[in-house]
């Protein structure tokens, strides 16, 4: 068989998820970026996200009274209104560090066969949706997800496997463009429309903020992190990660 770099995206269910305990006992979901290993302990960084303050509190709480996580630190000033709205990830959000056993969450279990995050994980209504690049051929993919199924009691339903071939750029550019808020195409679309991008500018961004009636600084926000990641080497960036807790 023909190894290949391809893009995977799965839904899964396990139990014993500290993620699941926060949908069942608050509402609130779960964005997760990833994570390393050292030895049999991992260490993660989540933004814990929710439609009021209350919410995120309470599955901040929830986080660190199971006894699925080791600890749980804040890392981020407290619950603040995220950039996006609720159909991206939820009005309000706290990113936490975690820290956790290798052998009861999943993820190092992908990790450790070679699977990397290509975007932030979501765990939402019981829920998990992962995206991953992975170098191999296709019967060793499924046999690799076979054994994480045994392994962890997991449920793992492949959504959909695309090939990433070295002039599949346009494939990637317009996969990305999908993966934007509706803020951020927004403000890209009005910028290519108006000739922002044209030499020299048509048109300046204090203009085109007033078109769709926000602040100057709102929108350059909106469409720098477009243009991040349209731009970064692998579909999730970091500068995009970092600002989904900055205000509208």
């Amino acid at each position: 068989m023909t190894e290949e770099l391809l893009r995977l995206s799965v839904e899964l269910w396990h139990p014993n998820c500290w993620t699941s305990e926060l949908a069942v006992e608050t509402g609130a979901g779960v964005l997760g970026h990833g994570g390393v290993t050292d030895g049999m302990t991992a260490h993660e960084r989540c933004t814990v996200h929710g439609d009021d303050t209350k919410q995120v509190v309470a599955a901040v709480e929830t986080a660190q009274a199971s006894d699925r996580i080791s600890s749980v630190r804040e890392v981020t000033a407290p619950t603040r209104q995220a950039l996006f709205g609720a159909p991206a990830i939820g009005t309000y959000s706290q990113d936490i560090f975690i820290k956790y056993d290798v052998p009861r969450c999943i993820e190092p279990a992908f990790r450790s066969r070679g699977f990397v995050l290509d975007d932030y994980a979501r765990m939402e209504d019981r829920k998990e949706f992962w995206q991953f690049l992975v170098r191999t051929d296709r019967e060793t993919l499924n046999r690799m997800l076979d054994n994480i199924r045994i392994e962890h009691d997991a449920e793992i339903t492949v959504q959909k496997i695309t090939p990433i071939a070295p002039d599949d750029h346009d494939q990637v550019i317009t996969e990305r463009e999908a993966m934007l808020t509706p803020r951020q195409h927004e403000a890209l679309t009005l910028a290519r429309k108006r000739g922002y991008y044209t030499w020299p500018r048509e048109i300046t961004v204090r203009e085109l903020a007033a078109e769709l009636d926000i602040a100057k600084t709102t929108f350059l926000h909106h469409l720098r992190t477009a243009e991040a990641r349209l731009l970064a080497p692998d579909s999730g960036s970091e500068s995009d990660v970092n600002d989904r807790t900055m205000p509208r």
